[in-house]
């Protein structure tokens, strides 16, 4: 594939849909008391106490103020969510307006939060991108599902958080937040009954089987030049056995 060879070759940038908002006046106290992760790292989430999803978020800490990124389908959802914190605190928070821009081997000035290959980078306007390659949604879409890159209204939705690929958003060691105790106990005491995946196939098919018997669904995917296969996203259950022709990475 052409593009994905200069892209990984020269960088690429691709402007994705998301909305960040910032928060501040005790902003970080506030955060960290209501999200699975901790605030040094940059990929976190907001719960439900029953251990649900209902946001995933990019952030970045500058001082004490907060940045948070996220699929601006989910807007309505944060907001609901962080107003009920927002009531009993001194927190305040506004939406800015910032072009938010996945950028893959380059080195652009602008607030940067790291992300799994690149970084997200902050952007007031895109005129400092003029001279760099746009990635299409298409590569976008290979380079994503290569690096573990799930999306929240594609992959999953409002899953239990732990059925999710997004073991890097999650703290066990933190103090409390809301939704720690039922995360602390399938995490500990069992697994979740389903789990996002990655699999490598010669062929696609319309679904994820064991032994004939449908488990999971696909959820995204794209022939990957990594690999020299296709690779899905998946839900699937009993995600620690073998499928039927193809390979779960681990």
């Amino acid at each position: 594939m052409e593009e994905y060879n200069k892209i990984m070759g020269e960088g690429g940038y691709k402007i994705l849909n998301k909305a960040v908002y910032k928060i501040t006046n005790n902003a970080v106290k506030l955060i960290d008391s209501i999200t699975t992760n901790d605030m040094d790292k940059s990929s976190n989430a907001f719960i439900t106490r029953l251990g649900k999803l209902i946001v995933l978020v990019d952030q970045k800490i500058i001082n004490d103020d907060v940045y948070v990124v996220l699929e601006e389908e989910y807007e309505k959802d944060f907001l609901d969510n962080l107003n009920i914190f927002i009531k009993i605190s001194k927190s305040k928070y506004e939406k800015l307006n910032l072009k938010v821009v996945h950028v893959i081997n380059l080195d652009i000035n602008g607030i940067k939060i790291e992300k799994e290959i690149g970084h997200l980078l902050l952007l007031e306007d895109l005129d400092s991108l003029k001279d760099f390659n746009e990635i299409s949604d298409e590569v976008y879409n290979v380079i994503r599902i290569e690096n573990d890159i799930s999306i929240q209204g594609v992959d999953y939705d409002d899953n239990m958080f732990l059925e999710t690929n997004m073991d890097r958003a999650v703290s066990y060691t933190k103090g409390c937040y809301v939704g720690q105790e039922i995360m602390a106990r399938v995490h500990n005491l069992g697994k979740p009954a389903k789990k996002l995946v990655r699999v490598l196939y010669d062929n696609v098919p319309d679904y994820v089987a064991i032994n004939g018997n449908k488990v999971g669904d696909i959820t995204s995917k794209c022939f990957s030049p990594r690999y020299n296969k296709y690779l899905v996203f998946a839900m699937m259950e009993k995600y620690w056995e073998e499928v039927d022709d193809g390979k779960i990475l681990r």
